[in-house]
C-alpha cells in the first residue's frame, strides 16, 4: 500500500539510475478517470485517465471501443491535424507533454513522437502545420508555446510568449494569424503569430468579474467560458478591436465550451452542462442542460450528438437533435481513482475512491490484468489490507472486516465503530486483536484495542488517549507485540503484549508529517514523510533516526521487501532503494508511469503499484542482489504501507 509516481533525480543520485534499471513492467491496466474529449469526423476521441480511447457511435445505444493507446500521463486536451502525411490526434497529456497519435487507421493508433521540452502541456489547438499549447516552461515564464509540426514526427518548438500578469493561461485557439487566449482574471488575450517565432501582442479585453477559462472561435466571433459569470461573446471581425457583443450569466463554474454550428456547449462540473442557441450573438438563448454522473469537464459534438467527458462518470451521449429535449443514448464507463490496493494470492482487491467500490481483479496473467468483479460497499472508502483470508476496509462507517477465502465472492463479517467512525484508520492486525488509530485535528487521539476473534462481532477491549500533533496524519504498522504509530511528525512506539492495557513508550521525531511507514526484515522502520528516513527501533524505548534521503518529489508511501524499500514520490515515480546500509539509503533505480500511482504493495512474485488515475501497473521482482534477503507472507500488514490523497 503506498501513493503516487512518475520518474525520479535525486540528491548525489548515481549515474546507473535510470529506468531500465528497474524491475521490468509485466502488465497494465491503465484506464482511469476522464478530463478530455473531443469529436472529429464520425468518432469521439476520450481521455480514460492516460488512455487515449477511440469511440465509434454509429450505434449510439451500444458504442464500440474500437482503438486505444496509453500515452504517459492524464490526458488533459485533444486537437487534430490533417495533412498530406496522414490524420493526427495532437494530445495534451500534463507533465507528459504532447503526444503525436497517428489515427489514419483508427482501429490502431500509434504514437509517431512526443515534444516534451516544456515542464506541462494543459490544452492544444492545431492550423494545417502548427501546435499551439499552453502549459508552463522548465526554463523560461512562457505559458503559450507554438510548435512546428509540419513534419509530425519531429516537433519543433518554434515560438514562445510570456504574458503579463500572474494570471494562469488557460486555453487557446487560432483563427488565421491570431490566436485567442483565455487568460484567467486577465481576460481574453489575442496574439499576432503571423510570425510564429516572434508572437507579438495585439489586444487584450477583460472578462470580469469572470475568469475566462476556455474558448472556441467559430465565423467572427470568439466564445469565452468565463468562470462566475457565464457565456461572453466577442466580434473579432477586427482582432485589434474585440467588441463585447453578447453575455449569458450564470454563476456556475464554467470549465470547458465547444461551439458546433450554432449552437454551444460550456461544462459546469457537478451541474453538468448547458446548451445555448447563439444564432444571434447579441442574444444567447439557453437551451437545455444534461447532467451525466460525475464531475462534466468536457464536451464535443457532431451531428445531432453531444459526447461529455465526466470525471467520475467517463464518456456519456446524448441525442441533441432537438436542441431544448436532449436525451442519453449510451455511454463508455471508465473506473474513478485508485486509493489502495491490496494483492491475495492471484488477485488485486483494489479501492475505487470515486464510485466506492471493491474492484477485484484477476492477475492469473500478470501481462493482462482483468476486472472480474466490482462490489459496492456501504460508506465512503479510503484504504484496504489483506491479513490471512480477510480485507480489511477504512471506511466512513467504520473498519469493515471481509471474507476474501473466495475472492470473487467476498463477504462482509462484522464492524468496528468505536465511537465516530469517520476517524479510524487502518488497523494493525496482530493475532486475534486489531490495534486502530482514532482522530482527528491538533491534539488528542487514541489507539484502539479491539477483540476480533470474532469476526462477525468485534468487541473493543481498551484504548489509551496519547497526545498528536498533527492526528490528521495517523498511520501504524506493528510486528510480535510493538505498534509503531506516525502521528504529524513523530512516530510513537507501544507495548501492545497485553492488549488490555496498551503502554506507550518510546519517539522518534521526524522532519515532516509521515504519511506511511514499512517495517523493514531487522530492526529498522522507514517511513516516507515527503522524503524517505530510516529509523532504528531495536530500542522500543529510544527509538532514532539513522539515514535519510532526499527525494525529488514528495514521498507519501513506502513497501519494503527484503533489504529494498520501494518508494512512491507523488508526483515523480517509482523509486528502488537499496536499503542494506541503513545509515545510507543508496536509489538504486526509477520507473516512470503512465499516470501519477496511488499505492504499492509487494508479494513473492510480484510489485504493485496503482495509478492514481484510476488503473495499475505490475512489474516483476528485481533479479538484484538486494532480493535475495526477502520474505514472503500472506500477510502484509506489517511490512506494506501506503497513503492515499
Amino acid at each position: 500500500m503506498t501513493v503516487f509516481l512518475v520518474l525520479l533525480s535525486l540528491v548525489a543520485q548515481p549515474a546507473a539510475l535510470a529506468a531500465n534499471d528497474c524491475p521490468p513492467i509485466v502488465g497494465m491496466l491503465p484506464q482511469g478517470p476522464s478530463q478530455a474529449v473531443a469529436a472529429y469526423g464520425t468518432l469521439f476521441f476520450l481521455g480514460r485517465g492516460p488512455v487515449l480511447t477511440i469511440v465509434d457511435p454509429s450505434q449510439p445505444t451500444d458504442l464500440r471501443i474500437i482503438g486505444e493507446i496509453t500515452l504517459p500521463n492524464t490526458i488533459r486536451g485533444i486537437a487534430f491535424q490533417h495533412t498530406f502525411h496522414g490524420t493526427f490526434a495532437m494530445v495534451a497529456t500534463g507533465k507528459g507533454g504532447l503526444r503525436i497519435i497517428d489515427i489514419s487507421n483508427p482501429p490502431n493508433p500509434v504514437e509517431i513522437a512526443a515534444f516534451t521540452e516544456i515542464e506541462e502541456v494543459m490544452s492544444v489547438a492545431t492550423t494545417r502545420t502548427l501546435a499551439f499549447l499552453t502549459g508552463s516552461s522548465k526554463t523560461s515564464g512562457e505559458n503559450i508555446f507554438i510548435i512546428d509540426t509540419s513534419n509530425p514526427t519531429s516537433p519543433e518548438l518554434v515560438g514562445g510568449y510570456d504574458p503579463d500578469g500572474y494570471a494562469f493561461v488557460l486555453d487557446v485557439a487560432v483563427k488565421g494569424d491570431f490566436a485567442f487566449v483565455a487568460h484567467n482574471e486577465n481576460g481574453l488575450l489575442i496574439l499576432d503569430v503571423s510570425n510564429p517565432a516572434e508572437p507579438l501582442f495585439h489586444a487584450e479585453v477583460s472578462t470580469l468579474p469572470g475568469y475566462a477559462r476556455s474558448i472556441e472561435i467559430s465565423n467572427n466571433f470568439a466564445y469565452v467560458a468565463s468562470s462566475g459569470e457565464g457565456l461572453r461573446i466577442f466580434d473579432i471581425s477586427n482582432p485589434a478591436e474585440p467588441i463585447f457583443v453578447g453575455l449569458k450569466s450564470f454563476s456556475a463554474v464554467s470549465h470547458h465550451l465547444t461551439v458546433f454550428e450554432k449552437t454551444v456547449y460550456v461544462t459546469l462540473g457537478l451541474l453538468g452542462c448547458n446548451s445555448f442557441d447563439v444564432t444571434d450573438p447579441a442574444n444567447p438563448v439557453f437551451l437545455a442542460r444534461v447532467i451525466p454522473p460525475g464531475y462534466c469537464y468536457q464536451a464535443a459534438a457532431r451531428d445531432g450528438q453531444l459526447g461529455t467527458a465526466s470525471y467520475e462518470g467517463g464518456m456519456h451521449l446524448y441525442d441533441v437533435t432537438i436542441p431544448q429535449s436532449p436525451f442519453e443514448l449510451g455511454n463508455i464507463e471508465t473506473p474513478g481513482r485508485t486509493s489502495d490496493l491490496a494483492a491475495f494470492g492471484n488477485f488485486l482487491m483494489a479501492i475505487d475512491y470515486d464510485h466506492q467500490r471493491l474492484r477485484i481483479i484477476d492477475i492469473t496473467d500478470p501481462s493482462l490484468p482483468t476486472e472480474s468483479l466490482t462490489v459496492d460497499i456501504e460508506g465512503r472508502l479510503s484504504q484496504i489490507m489483506v491479513v490471512d483470508q480477510h480485507a480489511y476496509l477504512t471506511s466512513s462507517i467504520g473498519v469493515q472486516i471481509f471474507d476474501i477465502s473466495d475472492p470473487l465472492a467476498p463477504t462482509r463479517l462484522g464492524v468496528m465503530t468505536n465511537g465516530n467512525p469517520q476517524l479510524l484508520r487502518m488497523p494493525v492486525v496482530l493475532g486475534e486483536y486489531a490495534f486502530t488509530p482514532w482522530g482527528e485535528g491538533v491534539g488528542s487521539a487514541l489507539l484502539i484495542s479491539t477483540d476480533i476473534s470474532d469476526p462477525h462481532s468485534p468487541v473493543e477491549i481498551s484504548r489509551l488517549g496519547f497526545t498528536c500533533g498533527l492526528a490528521d496524519y495517523l498511520y501504524a504498522v506493528g510486528r510480535d507485540h510493538y505498534v509503531y504509530l506516525g502521528c504529524g511528525q513523530r512516530t510513537l512506539v507501544f507495548d501492545v503484549d497485553d492488549p488490555k492495557h496498551i503502554i506507550q513508550l518510546g519517539f522518534s521525531d521526524s522532519s515532516d508529517n509521515i504519511y506511511s511507514s514499512a517495517l523493514g526484515v531487522d530492526n529498522h522502520l522507514a517511513i516516507a514523510n515527503q522524503n524517505l528516513e530510516i529509523i532504528d527501533i531495536s530500542d522500543p524505548y529510544d527509538p532514532f533516526q539513522v539515514g535519510t534521503l532526499e527525494t525529488a518529489g514528495a514521498s507519501v508511501g513506502v513497501s519494503i521487501h527484503g533489504r529494498t524499500a520501494l518508494v512512491a514520490d507523488y508526483g515523480e515515480g517509482l523509486l528502488v532503494v537499496d536499503i542494506s546500509d541503513p545509515a545510507a539509503p543508496n536509489p538504486v533505480c526509477s520507473y516512470e508511469t503512465p499516470a501519477k500511482t496511488g499505492s504499492i504493495d509487494v508479494d513473492g512474485r510480484y510489485i504493485y503499484v496503482s495509478l492514481a488515475s484510476g488503473g495499475l501497473a505490475i512489474f516483476e521482482h528485481w533479479d538484484g542482489a538486494i532480493f535475495a534477503d526477502s520474505f514472503e507472507s500472506s500477510d502484509t500488514s506489517s511490512w506494506a504501507g501506503s497513503w492515499s490523497r
